[in-house]
């Protein structure tokens, strides 16, 4: 039997809950500080953090729900194509064909066009070759 500590035992054990309502709150907590920490290097304005968590965009998105990142998200990573860093749209395009899963499929790809449409309109044809490569 291992013994090992995942980062939830830690955060529980540290903040020492009573109730099983504190401990979610508590976990909730501690993914929205996650979420915000993640928005923040998105937005950061240099490109290897912005890469950095782009090429972690998938990993955020197993953490979430499906509404929170087609309402929370899916801004957040439209308004970081607007600063034309071609690495980080590179990355970005690679991205999209595997975000279909989190976003809740199909159905819901509306919420990712403004992000194609984003990437298309690059004036760097590899990040524009790289959407239709993904796919």
């Amino acid at each position: 039997m291992s013994n090992s500590i995942n980062s939830t035992d830690l955060i529980i054990q540290k903040s020492n809950p009573t109730s099983p309502q504190e401990i979610i709150i508590l976990l909730n907590s501690n993914e929205t500080s996650n979420f915000n920490k993640f928005i923040a290097d998105l937005r950061n304005k240099d490109p290897k953090i912005k890469l950095i968590a782009i090429k972690g965009i998938i990993n955020m998105m197993k953490t979430l729900e499906k509404e929170r990142i087609r309402k929370e998200l899916i801004p957040y990573i439209t308004e970081c194509i607007e600063d034309e860093d071609y690495e980080c749209l590179i990355e970005l395009a690679a991205a999209i064909p595997n975000m279909l899963n989190y976003i809740g499929g199909k159905q819901h790809i509306a919420c990712l066009l403004k992000v194609l449409e984003g990437i298309v309109s690059s004036e760097e044809q590899t990040v524009r070759l790289e959407v239709f490569t993904s796919f």
